[in-house]
């Protein structure tokens, strides 16, 4: 099961990538301004500005995003204790909103719940680099503290790393992400 999100993960941007393209190859290109300012907005805001309080959290965690570089962009998930679950490219593109569909609401909480464990073999951040090539990053911010960490995408696929259960929760509400797309003519 290891080896299916990953493939996922890179198929569900790229269909993406296909229905807003107007053809041609795909190019490395500079992450687009709407991408930087809705990620920088999730790093600079306060869980209380977006109506979370400390009830709706899990262990004190209000948001956690899961980031991976692909050959032409950065994708990007955020799964906010609010249920709002969103997939972000660097280019532009993405899925808002996938928080309200019941299946993804539930892989949500578990990635959710996963990075409030996690977060103990995280490194407190101020700031939230985006990832090497292959590399994938996790942020976790709670009320009090934002952590993160890097690690080589073999590793997290191999299952022996300490982020591997992360890693996986996030690759579940991606290939839940991944059902809805397919749904859509």
């Amino acid at each position: 099961m290891l080896g299916r999100p990953i493939s996922l993960i890179r198929r569900l941007p790229s269909r993406m990538r296909a229905r807003a393209a107007s053809g041609g190859r795909p190019s490395v290109r500079q992450p687009s301004e709407v991408y930087l300012g809705l990620r920088s907005r999730v790093f600079n805001t306060r869980p209380s500005d977006v109506g979370i309080t400390p009830d709706l959290t899990v262990s004190q965690v209000w948001a956690a995003l899961m980031e991976w570089r692909l050959p032409d962009a950065t994708a990007t998930l955020l799964c906010l204790a609010d249920g709002t679950t969103s997939l972000y490219l660097s280019h532009g593109g993405g899925v808002i909103g996938a928080g309200n569909h019941p299946a993804v609401a539930e892989a949500a909480r578990d990635f959710l719940a996963a990075a409030a464990a996690a977060r103990t073999r995280m490194q407190p951040a101020s700031e939230f680099p985006l990832p090497s090539a292959g590399h994938v990053s996790f942020h976790v911010l709670t009320l009090t503290t934002a952590y993160t960490a890097e690690r080589p995408e073999e590793a997290l696929l191999g299952g022996g790393d300490d982020l591997s259960p992360l890693f996986n929760a996030g690759s579940r509400v991606l290939m839940e992400i991944d059902r809805l797309n397919e749904e859509r003519p």
